[in-house]
């Protein structure tokens, strides 16, 4: 009886979007790598939907291994945990149920990881926008970022620099690192509606341990942009909760490194005596008024460092 080994695993976690999971999934059968050389695990994160029917129907056609695997404890980051810990395969993949894999992503991440040395822990690629509704003239490439889109690193496939991070929607590592740094952090990463992220916590660890990263603009994946998200209400909400997950992950990733007994990286201080606060009841009023002439970058840059404030005295409660 042959066993069947494959070379990568592909998590993709899920919550009540079957619709979009069922698009993820038909770009994950049709990929060019051969069907033996991966798996696809779905781990559904205690969908109400038709989630659970829609991977099983998946799951019995012809096409890629695929495991349908429950986890009912919420949290995106305890769902990718379950989901690289069931795998088989040395290299394990992320996407997301709303990413749209390109034909040749699976052929592309083996290729890269096959080429690369042993210390490249990480390899992330291209995110492009899927827009649902017409972009605004306001929304610039710099802005992309905050929509899980748009890295634009550059053409050139190279090792990222200290300034540059990868995106989870279409982001692969070795299993030995994973299993070596405890996976992704669960007290961090998004819970339900909540803009709350623990993106990059674990890459800074392992870089801080003297792993690299590498970024390769043909690995590609499209990424839906619904139409809720392109208003300056959500960008501004969600600069403020990145600001509050910025604190949180630094937070995570000092002590995890202390923990490791690694080295101390002075460029990881934060230091906030200058932090740009609003001095004045109408600047305050200006920073949630959608209709001011306040460029809406220096809105969210404001806003991302009073979430950091908050949280790093303390002052933010909940999620």
């Amino acid at each position: 009886m042959t066993v069947f080994k494959p070379s990568v695993s592909v998590v993709v976690a899920t919550l009540n979007r079957s619709r979009y999971l069922q698009l993820c999934l038909q770009a994950l059968a049709l990929q060019t790598a051969a069907p033996q050389s991966f798996e696809i695990i779905v781990v559904d994160n205690g969908s109400t939907d038709d989630t659970a029917a829609v991977v099983r129907t998946f799951c019995a056609a012809k096409g890629p291994v695929t495991h349908y695997l429950p986890e009912p404890r919420q949290g995106l980051s305890i769902a990718r945990n379950s989901g690289w810990r069931a795998g088989k395969g040395a290299i394990i993949a992320f996407t997301d149920d709303d990413a749209v894999p390109d034909p040749d992503w699976v052929a592309r991440i083996m290729a890269r990881f096959e080429a690369l040395d042993a210390d490249v822990a990480v390899l992330g690629g291209e995110i492009a926008p899927i827009w649902e509704a017409p972009r605004p003239a306001w929304l610039t490439n710099e802005m992309l970022r905050p929509l899980s889109a748009g890295l634009l690193w550059g053409p050139t496939p190279r090792m990222l620099r200290d300034t540059e991070w990868l995106m989870e929607v279409n982001i692969a590592y070795r299993r030995v690192h994973l299993a070596e740094f405890g996976g992704f952090p669960e007290q961090l990463g998004r819970i339900g509606d909540i803009l709350l992220s623990g993106e990059g916590s674990i890459d800074r660890v392992m870089v801080r341990a003297g792993l690299r990263l590498f970024y390769d603009p043909l690995i590609r994946v499209g990424h839906h942009i619904p139409k809720t998200r392109l208003t300056r209400t959500w960008f501004k909400r969600r600069a403020f909760w990145q600001g509050v997950s910025e604190n949180r992950v630094h937070q995570y990733v000092e002590e995890k490194c202390a923990a490791l007994e690694l080295p101390e990286d002075p460029k990881s201080r934060k230091t906030w005596e200058e932090i740009t606060v609003p001095a004045s009841a109408a600047e305050w009023a200006d920073l949630f008024d959608d209709r001011s002439d306040t460029p809406l970058e220096h809105q969210m840059f404001v806003l991302e460092q009073l979430g950091y404030l908050l949280q790093s005295q303390s002052l933010f409660m909940g999620r």
